[in-house]
């Protein structure tokens, strides 16, 4: 019995349409027949919908359980996904609006083990949700792609301004049908690297995590599609695309993320960069590395990254430790001290324990992995062997142009191989072609090597080819043969001899293959055998942290030293404030409150110019990504806001007219990344959040598509010491030329 599945996100913006909806429906075995009963359920669903449907965004992506051939189950749940767009459509939605995949059985849901499992994979899930709004662009600038024409069938590498490279495998791409595409395409390419990208690129900045909602403090972004013809291609199942990326900064947590623009939601993909790992007491020792500790009430690693919030604490810190008679040295030998004697007794003991405990296995284990490397590396030399004896055996055929003259064409198919049985050598004949149009042996067919030729007999004058590798294939028929040597065979003879070769080197190249993959099988499940008999014999390791609160606080008062205090070490520096309490005292009173603020201006002004300092950076900023689909990618680290607060908002122009913003972007300098304020997440334009130790530049977007902005210095201005609704005057933005234009506005 089929079912239909709505799960629905009730988060309501100020539109009063719910955040997103999704469901599912199952169908039968071996069907794509949509019933009565569930297009009946279908539309119940729709009545959840979280827009108009002329304006909501749509994906369809249908499933299999695995039952019957990869290749017929991807026909089977496309189909059951056209099923379902096929009903949309007569429901209000454009075809336009809807993106239709099948993933066959490849992303069960549940095991396939029973009938009930299989019930639950044989389904359709639709995605829909609001359509992004977007600024398609600011004062007239706009954000261009480059596009790169290559041949489908040839690897091809692109380079990009920023110093990426794209590396792109010959033989990529498909179409919606799963079919290879050959022949010319273009590749589309752009990188989103600084806030203003990130606005005229439309890229959500918005993360949702544990229930909160964060935002992306990025080191980059980049999009990636592909066409044919004004067609939109895909890449290839299994195949792989390497993006050597320029990063505009390396920080802890980078992650790697990919974009759904229909479900309009970011997927984790890998890590890049690690969290700052909580370090042993081995390690405490290193002064040097002071960052790396805990501080006081911060939660957080110690960071060399500032914000407001920290200032203010270092600052009352060092007055509450400037005014006291206690001495930071001696305090944070104390704890040093105790840090590494609980640390010492703890792994005594455990060695102590471990070894006793294990004294036998150990012995044993030792000696059983080193037996095991010695049929590891037995194993790998019969694995090198076998492949050369593969490669010997292994033969190429090259079609190769003579001639080409009206309907006839002429080419012989070299033959390479350093084992041939074949009496008739595919060197010594001469094929002719002699269609009415000799144009319709495919180029391509020419244009590389091919894994196997077999030959058969049409007629009593005629042969016909079929030409493969793994993944295409080439019918050339009536073709006529020329060879002094081969024509004293019969026809029948001919082909027998030619193809006899090909295949005792196919049934000897299969033998040695599945004598291959025993091997490294065997290879396999000895070395998870020794990972296994490492980790019993291994003692765990101890890790201890601590909480020298001294030694960070040294950190974080690094911007306020003298060059000659920046010299010192964390332990110098420590005995140098004990000795000068009273000039430190004066030091942390008269610090400018405005000091932070100042200097967040500063580097934000230089974030803005981040494409440029990637590229001079590039080579230490590069990372190597593979993806397995076209579409937006992103290096990111997740982010909150400090010390939020909120704004009731109306927005007026220089001349005092009303200005509606359909949505709003905050550029936050903390991060190198924007808050977008639309109507989701409980936000709009109207009631928004901002830090306030953070500058914060305001753009705004109405319904006639034009830009307005308001700059940091202005913002903080009107939202200082103000309650209820705050009135926001915007400047419009027009007759832009370029980005730096722009930046000299906020």
């Amino acid at each position: 019995m089929k079912k239909i599945i709505l799960l629905i996100c009730f988060a309501i913006g100020l539109s009063g349409y719910a955040q997103n909806i999704e469901f599912k429906v199952h169908f039968d075995s071996d069907s794509f027949t949509l019933s009565t009963s569930d297009a009946a359920l279908i539309q119940q669903a729709l009545q959840k919908l979280p827009c108009p449907p002329e304006s909501c965004q749509v994906k369809v992506v249908g499933h299999t359980d695995d039952m019957g051939s990869l290749e017929y189950n991807k026909v089977l749940s496309l189909n059951r996904a056209k099923a379902i767009s096929g009903f949309l459509q007569s429901k209000g939605f454009r075809k336009e609006q809807i993106s239709i995949s099948g993933k066959a059985y490849t992303e069960p849901v549940t095991t396939n083990d029973d009938d009930s499992g299989k019930s639950e994979n044989r389904r359709v899930t639709v995605f829909i949700s609001p359509e992004f709004k977007q600024a398609n662009h600011i004062g007239g600038l706009m954000l261009k792609e480059d596009v790169y024409h290559i041949n489908a069938a040839k690897a091809e590498t692109l380079k990009y301004k920023s110093g990426s490279e794209i590396h792109i495998p010959a033989n990529a791409f498909v179409d919606e049908d799963g079919k290879p595409i050959s022949g010319n395409i273009d590749v589309r390419y752009v990188e989103y690297r600084d806030p203003i990208d990130f606005i005229l690129g439309n890229i959500p900045m918005d993360y949702p995590q544990h229930g909160e909602n964060t935002h992306f403090n990025s080191a980059g972004m980049y999009k990636i599609l592909a066409n044919q013809n004004g067609k939109s291609i895909y890449l290839r199942e299994g195949t792989q695309i390497t993006v050597d990326f320029a990063m505009t900064q390396e920080v802890p947590g980078l992650n790697f993320y990919n974009y759904d623009t229909i479900a309009n939601k970011w997927t984790e993909l890998s890590k890049i960069t690690p969290q700052l790992p909580l370090q042993t007491a081995t390690a405490f020792i290193r002064v040097d590395t002071a960052y790396s500790y805990y501080y006081g009430e911060d939660k957080g690693i110690c960071s060399r990254i500032d914000n407001g919030a920290r200032v203010k604490r270092v600052i009352e810190t060092g007055r509450e430790l400037a005014a006291s008679t206690t001495s930071l040295y001696a305090e944070y030998l104390e704890e040093l001290k105790q840090s590494n004697l609980q640390f010492a007794r703890a792994q005594a003991k455990s060695d102590s324990l471990f070894n006793v405990k294990n004294k036998f296995h150990i012995i044993e284990g030792k000696a059983k992995i080193a037996s095991l490397k010695k049929s590891i590396a037995k194993n790998e030399s019969k694995v090198s062997q076998i492949d050369s004896q593969i490669k010997s055996i292994t033969a190429s055929y090259q079609p190769v142009k003579i001639s080409e003259d009206g309907n006839e064409l002429k080419f012989k198919i070299n033959y390479d191989t350093k084992y041939n049985i074949q009496t008739i050598n595919f060197d010594d004949v001469t094929w002719i072609y002699d269609a009415q149009d000799a144009e319709a042996v495919a180029p391509e067919v020419f244009d590389k090597k091919w894994d196997s030729c077999r030959i058969w007999v049409m007629d009593k004058k005629h042969f016909g080819i079929e030409l493969k590798d793994s993944i295409s294939q080439q019918l050339i028929q009536n073709l006529k043969m020329t060879n002094a040597k081969a024509t004293k065979y019969s026809y029948p003879r001919i082909a027998s001899e030619m193809n006899k070769g090909a295949g005792i080197q196919k049934s000897k190249v299969t033998k040695l293959t599945q004598l291959r993959n025993m091997l490294l099988k065997k290879n396999s499940e000895f070395t998870n055998l020794i990972a296994s008999i490492e980790k019993k014999i291994t003692q765990p390791k101890i890790t201890y942290t601590a909480n020298i609160q001294n030694l960070c606080f040294y950190e974080h008062s690094r911007p306020y030293m003298t060059a000659d205090e920046q010299a010192m070490t964390a332990v110098e520096w420590l005995r140098f404030f004990d000795d000068n309490k009273e000039a430190m005292l004066q030091r942390y009173n008269t610090i400018d409150a405005d000091y932070e603020y100042k200097q967040a201006n500063i580097r934000y002004r230089q974030s803005l110019n981040m494409q440029q300092l990637a590229n001079e950076n590039a080579a230490s900023l590069v990372r190597s990504m593979n993806i397995s689909q076209l579409g937006i990618f992103n290096c990111d680290q997740i982010s909150r806001l400090s010390s939020p607060l909120y704004v009731d908002a109306v927005y007026e122009d220089e001349r005092g007219r009303t200005v509606k913003p359909l949505f709003i972007y905050l550029v936050d300098s903390r991060i190198n990344g924007i808050l977008r304020y639309d109507g989701n997440y409980g936000y709009s334009p109207s009631r928004f959040a901002y830090s306030p130790t953070s500058q914060n530049t305001l753009m705004a977007f109405d319904a006639d598509d034009n830009s307005f902005v308001l700059n940091a210095a202005d913002f903080r201005k009107t939202v200082d010491g103000k309650t209820g609704t705050v009135v926001f005057k915007l400047k419009k933005v027009s007759n832009i030329k370029n980005k730096e234009e722009l930046i000299s506005m906020f």
